[in-house]
């Protein structure tokens, strides 16, 4: 079976069972790797709000940020 055809039945599973598929795959990985990953974005994720929380990290409002992405899009 070559990857297009994997790829053409996995995409056809119902939701749920995709879903328990990414669930499996992600598993299988190296549980440390998986632990590491998941601490390096926890610990960034903190970085970033402390960021935000002392004001070095300016933050933009939603009106604005669609306000140039609707800019943008009419380029």
């Amino acid at each position: 079976m070559s990857l297009a055809d994997f790829e053409e039945k996995v995409l056809s599973l119902p939701e749920r069972d995709r879903l328990r598929l990414i669930e499996l795959l992600w598993n299988s990985l190296e549980p440390s790797d998986s632990r590491q990953r998941s601490q390096k974005w926890a610990e960034e994720a903190e970085r970033r709000v402390d960021a935000v929380d002392s004001g070095q990290l300016p933050t933009i409002g939603a009106d604005e940020v669609f306000r140039e992405l609707r800019g943008i899009k009419g380029r």
